[in-house]
């Protein structure tokens, strides 16, 4: 299939914005005040993931726009899940009380204190946003439930691996590369969250930036509403093995399992600096 001469510019001066972005996010955040320190006590910029935000939106305008429909990751529900989870994921970085940990903290200072943290917010927006896209994917009540619940879950389950350099953006990247060839190309759109991925991903591991809440937040989703086209019964197992993960952080530190485990120690040594 030949790809139209206006798909070819508009890729080109795409290719361009995210060098750009890349190029002066780091900065701007500096400029902003948007900065952390990370686990060796460095303070660099946080909520770099704000990249895959501006750039897959920037993407999905300039297609959407267009009569062709070349740019088929552009749906409805795949723009609501990027922009609603990533900006739900930016509103927890920048307002968040990072005191409080784990869905249990957040849902106990909701019910006993009747304090609606960000992380709560965060919570009762993303399972909300799941419903929404698992709405527009649609299909039987049941189906919609596990959809709902796939991507909800998946987008806090990334949340959660986002405590050392690298460790959510290579699991990101390299579970999109499987989803891809898993759903053999019928899920092109989310191509347009992984490329803006990898620059995020390469100075996330070098502990030189912070991907943050809004970055985790809106791969996970993406990669949930991906894994919604797979068949019901590995839908119903991805939902039962999401589960098991969150209680298993909700009761265990996920780093201190990893570095007590010499093989997943391993493993994660190879997505980032330790």
């Amino acid at each position: 299939m030949q790809i139209p001469v206006w798909a070819t510019i508009a890729g080109a001066a795409l290719g361009g914005w995210l060098l750009l972005l890349c190029g002066f996010a780091g900065p701007v955040l500096r400029r902003l005040g948007r900065v952390e320190r990370n686990f060796r006590g460095d303070l660099i910029p946080a909520s770099y993931g704000v990249i895959p935000l501006i750039w897959f939106a920037t993407v999905a305008l300039v297609y959407r726009s267009s009569s062709h429909r070349w740019f088929s990751g552009s749906s409805t529900g795949l723009a609501a899940v990027v922009v609603g989870f990533g900006l739900l994921g930016l509103a927890d970085d920048v307002w968040g009380d990072k005191s409080i940990k784990g869905l249990k903290g957040h849902l106990r200072a909701a019910l006993t204190e009747r304090r609606i943290t960000t992380g709560f917010t965060k919570a009762v927006g993303g399972l909300a946003l799941g419903g929404v896209a698992a709405g527009i994917l649609g299909g039987s009540p049941a189906s919609m439930v596990v959809n709902t619940l796939i991507i909800s879950l998946a987008a806090n389950c990334i949340n959660l691996l986002d405590l050392r350099p690298g460790r959510a953006g290579a699991v990101s990247i390299l579970l999109g590369i499987l989803l891809l060839i898993a759903r053999r190309g019928t899920s092109p759109g989310l191509l347009f969250v992984l490329l803006p991925a990898i620059p995020v991903y390469l100075r996330d591991a070098k502990a030189q930036v912070m991907m943050g809440d809004v970055g985790s937040n809106l791969l996970g989703a993406s990669l949930g509403l991906a894994a919604c086209g797979l068949p019901a019964v590995a839908r119903v197992t991805l939902v039962a093995l999401l589960i098991a993960f969150h209680l298993l952080t909700e009761r265990l530190s996920l780093t201190r399992l990893i570095e007590q485990t010499p093989w997943l120690a391993r493993l994660d040594r190879m997505t980032g600096v330790r």
